[in-house]
Parts: structure tokens; C-alpha cells; sequence
């Protein structure tokens, strides 16, 4: 996989015509093994949600002084730890909603008869071939939604 990632990060950099040895070639090849990353966690997610109804709590969830539940989500892997030393991050929950609450709410529009759809556009104009990509991932399956894209000509 890596050397995969390492030949499609090569392409992008020279697709881009981003000089040799500047950061931006290695920013380049760590986004798009981060996209690889968002990628197989969503594939998990999705399985899970195929074979017990609703994605597991991989992250670990807790209940601070005032009741509400706090799920810290980053570091999520020992890659992320390596790369982004000392940084951390949680998501606070709207208080009033419980840790089982969470895990039904995170996956409520898959199991919704009546919602309807809707569809999302996304203008790909950044500079950074990942962030479209990761946008189209977050409207699919956390938006629910149907995605167009418009990217940026290199």
C-alpha cells in the first residue's frame, strides 16, 4: 500500500509541476495517505453498519462532571500519533444525549425510510488534490447525500 501511495503522490507532484525537494511535494504525499486512511475507516464503518445495524464506538467515549458525553476521535491511529505529536482532539455531544444515543444518531440516516435525499456540490479549487476527495467522502456517507464535483485543472 505504501508504495502505492508513494507512486500516486509521485503523479500528483508531477501533475502539478510542484518543484523537487520543496515541502509541498511531501505535503502532497502525506494528504493523500491520509485520504487512504479516511478512505479504509469508512469501509469499516460501512461494514459494521451492514452487519450490526449501526457503526461500533472505536474511539474512546466518556461522561464528564456535567453528564456530557465527550468522544476523543484524534489521535485515532499510531500513524496519527507519529505525524501530529501532542495534538489531540474530542467531540463534545450536545448534552442531554447519552453514549447510547450517540451510537444510534451516527448512523440514523441509513436506517431513515423517508428521507428524501439531496444532493451536494463541490468546487475542488484548493490546491491540495485531498481536500475535494475528503469533502466527497464527508457528503456520501456522514451528509448522506449525493455528490458533484467540479475540480480545479492542474
Amino acid at each position: 500500500m505504501e508504495d502505492r501511495v508513494r507512486q500516486l503522490g509521485s503523479a500528483g507532484v508531477e501533475a502539478k509541476r510542484i518543484p523537487p525537494d520543496t515541502f509541498a511535494v511531501e505535503e502532497e504525499k502525506i494528504f493523500l495517505g491520509s485520504i487512504f486512511g479516511l478512505l479504509s475507516s469508512m469501509r469499516k464503518s460501512l461494514r459494521e453498519i451492514e452487519k450490526y445495524g449501526r457503526r461500533g464506538l472505536p474511539v474512546p467515549v466518556a461522561v464528564n462532571s456535567n453528564g456530557q458525553v465527550v468522544a476523543k476521535v484524534f489521535p485515532y491511529t499510531k500513524a496519527d500519533r507519529m505525524m501530529f505529536p501532542g495534538v489531540t482532539e474530542e467531540v463534545w455531544m450536545e448534552p442531554g444525549i447519552t453514549i447510547k444515543d450517540r451510537a444510534q444518531i451516527a448512523t440514523s440516516k441509513y436506517h431513515d425510510k423517508q428521507f428524501k435525499g439531496a444532493v451536494s456540490l463541490i468546487l475542488g479549487a484548493g490546491n491540495l488534490s485531498c481536500l475535494p476527495i475528503s469533502d466527497v467522502v464527508y457528503r456520501l456517507f456522514v451528509a448522506n447525500r449525493v455528490v458533484v464535483v467540479k475540480t480545479q485543472p492542474c
